[in-house]
């Protein structure tokens, strides 16, 4: 049996009669085209349909396995992730009057995943683990599985985010990092205004697009491969892969330690009062409680923020957990 990761997400060949009589497999949105068939497998830990609107931002996790037809002597050559983001990913304040705001919508995709899968592949089973939005909004994934002849199935659910707290003039939100992969798998992408922490296949992957390219864009921090460390995307190394402009964040580890110390500082004057000391580019060996303030390159003003440690990388079933408050800026 061959298996890979890719930040979360396990791909592998497997022999999956034994799973059919212990999973079931959910059809889901989408037409099955019979030479390619692509299936949700149903469990309450995966989702495998819409689903009513999230009260919070969570984890979540779905489970596909893709087949050939017994009659399709081809094989599968290519499986993609994609997302649909409905409405800006990253919040902003409201003029006051409310009575001033005009919006017009938009979409924002990215390419979670786009992979060649090896030779003579007949079967593949996805899962992946991910974070949902942390603004108010929708978000509809989208997953194709390929075969050599051009055939395809297709499965797709959306997820929506309902928040109480849109007029506030900050954004809190907690990130639940999986570090447990391998090498540079785990490293993860952090838009901090938005509160997305996205895969290296969304921003770094083998052949540069236009959809990852956007990504580099809006990254303002990379959370080292072991979860130990945060970086500025100048400090990170990533090498040829990376086209787009290298953000400078700055950070700074303040005297605050704990929940409690971010509890009363919920306005931007504040947050950005802690921002006071020599910036750094990367982090030190994080520590559990600690609080870092951070000032990304916006234009044309600077977004202020701050970061606590909640939890830091153990064994394999905890990753680094980082609590995050960012001071919203006008649209």
């Amino acid at each position: 049996m061959r298996s890979f990761v890719i930040f979360g997400w396990r791909l592998a060949a497997l022999g999956l009669l034994s799973l059919f009589g212990l999973l079931g497999l959910t059809a889901g949105c989408g037409k099955v085209s019979a030479p390619v068939q692509l299936y949700f497998i149903g469990s309450p830990r995966f989702v495998a349909g819409n689903r009513p609107p999230l009260s919070q931002p969570d984890t979540l996790a779905t489970r596909l396995y893709a087949t050939l037809d017994t009659a399709n002597a081809s094989s599968l050559r290519r499986f993609t992730a994609t997302v649909t983001y409905t409405s800006p990913r990253a919040p902003f304040a409201y003029p006051n009057p409310l009575s001033f705001f005009t919006y017009s919508g938009a979409t924002e995709p990215i390419t979670y995943l786009d992979t060649l899968l090896a030779p003579g592949r007949r079967q593949l089973l996805y899962t992946q683990v991910f974070g949902t939005r942390t603004t108010a909004g929708s978000e509809r994934w989208v997953f194709v599985a390929t075969d050599n002849n051009g055939n395809s199935s297709s499965r797709a659910f959306t997820l929506a985010l309902r928040r109480s707290d849109s007029l506030n003039v900050y954004h809190d939100y907690t990130l639940n990092l999986n570090t447990s992969l391998p090498g540079a798998a785990a490293r993860r992408f952090v838009q901090l205004s938005a509160g997305l922490a996205l895969p290296a296949s969304a921003v770094v992957p083998t052949k540069p697009t236009d959809t990852s390219v956007a990504q580099q864009n809006l990254t303002d921090l990379v959370i080292a491969a072991d979860g130990s460390r945060l970086l500025a995307p100048s400090m990170a190394r990533l090498g040829t892969r990376w086209t787009a402009r290298l953000r400078a964040t700055d950070l700074v580890l303040t005297q605050l330690r704990g929940d409690s110390a971010l509890t009363d500082l919920r306005d931007t004057l504040a947050i950005r009062q802690q921002f006071v000391g020599p910036p750094l580019k990367q982090t030190p060996v994080l520590a559990v409680r600690q609080v870092y303030a951070f000032r990304t390159d916006d234009r044309p003003r600077p977004t202020y923020g701050l970061i606590l440690v909640q939890a830091l990388p153990r064994g394999t079933t905890q990753g680094l957990r980082l609590r995050v408050v960012v001071g919203k800026q006008p649209r």
